[in-house]
């Protein structure tokens, strides 16, 4: 079985937007965009039901080519009606409190979710800009550690310091490094937590 190469196409993150962008970004997500298309939906569902307790109004009229007897003169006639629903008030006025608790409950849910996706996105730009402070601090402790060590190196060769020195200096370089690669990755990963908290799905 032939291993698979994973690369790190994410380029270093080094600035970070401001927050209020991407809390607008959030605001289109797709979940959050049907929920929202959900609730419109339950509220002119609940204006449907409001609307069966007002009466209707028809008007219809015909047009008469020919006709006999007593009406052959009139060549039209109009039929206006009014319907007034009487018996009908005790369903309808049921059928209304079922679709405002519908529509409340869609309003609910809506609220809750867009409260959830901006405390995620709140989170992860603050962990992001923590991560980013740390990587400025490692950052310079490694460049640092690697001036040491160069110098060790160099009055070594000079018999300025023995071989125990410059081990020790390799080995606060080396973690240093450590330091400095995991703090990058930490780092990446803050950054698409924060990209996917938004939804936001433009190239990197």
């Amino acid at each position: 079985m032939q291993g698979v190469l994973l690369m790190d196409q994410i380029p270093p993150v080094k600035t970070i937007e401001p927050l209020d962008g991407f809390i607008g970004k959030s605001s289109s997500r797709s979940d959050l965009l049907a929920l929202n298309q959900d609730l419109e939906t339950k509220k002119r569902t609940l204006k449907v039901a409001r609307g069966e307790l007002y009466p209707t109004v028809s008007l219809a009229g015909n047009y008469y080519l020919k006709r006999v007897g007593f009406q052959e003169p009139i060549d039209w006639d109009l039929e206006l009606s009014l319907t007034v629903p009487l018996f009908k008030g005790g369903s309808n006025l049921a059928g209304i409190k079922i679709r405002a608790s519908e529509y409340r409950e869609a309003e609910l849910e809506y609220r809750r979710a867009k409260r959830n996706i901006e405390s995620f996105v709140r989170t992860s730009h603050i962990q992001l800009q923590t991560a980013l402070a740390q990587l400025a601090a490692y950052e310079m402790a490694f460049k640092r550690a690697e001036r040491s060590y160069r110098l060790q190196v160099e009055e070594y060769r000079y018999g300025l310091v023995n071989n125990l020195e410059v081990l020790q200096a390799l080995n606060t370089l080396q973690e240093a490094k450590k330091n400095l690669d995991h703090t990058l990755v930490e780092a990446k990963l803050n950054y698409l937590a924060l990209r996917v908290a938004a939804e936001d799905l433009t190239s990197p």
